[in-house]
Formats: C-alpha cells, sequence, structure tokens
C-alpha cells in the first residue's frame, strides 16, 4: 500500500478503483478533494486537515512589517 510519507506528502487522496476481486490504485494525489468523503463521512475534513497543520508546524515568531513604497514609474497619478 502507498502511504502519503512515501510520497513525501503529509496529506494525499488515493483514487481506487473497485473490481469483484478487490481493489486497485488508480492514482494518488497531493491536493485531493474531500466533498465525496466528507458527504459519506459526516467528518469535516477541512477541521482535522487545519488540525494536523497546526499540530506538526512550529510557528515562527510574526515578522516585522515593512513600509511598502511604490516605486513613481507605478505610482498611480491623479
Amino acid at each position: 500500500m502507498i502511504q502519503p510519507p512515501a510520497l513525501n506528502l503529509d496529506i494525499a487522496g488515493v483514487d481506487l478503483l473497485f473490481d469483484g476481486d478487490g481493489y486497485s490504485i488508480c492514482e494518488v494525489n497531493s491536493a485531493p478533494g474531500f466533498q465525496g468523503f466528507e458527504t459519506a463521512t459526516g467528518l469535516n475534513v477541512a477541521r482535522l486537515v487545519l488540525e494536523h497543520c497546526r499540530s506538526t508546524v512550529q510557528l515562527s515568531p510574526p515578522v516585522q512589517q515593512r513600509e511598502r513604497t511604490i516605486p513613481p514609474e507605478l505610482a498611480f497619478v491623479a
């Protein structure tokens, strides 16, 4: 069985093709859609993905805002 870590992915969608004897893996998606899965299971997949991201990413301190300057040639002239 292919697992997302084997593909260097944290989250993946696996498309399966079913036949009388079992199933075959059709493809693995790095940006899976999950609407059908949510409908079938009643799970809020977007929330679960967000919780996964929050639990695995170390938050760095906020970056200081710099003053934005617009080059004169791009500035709007009234």
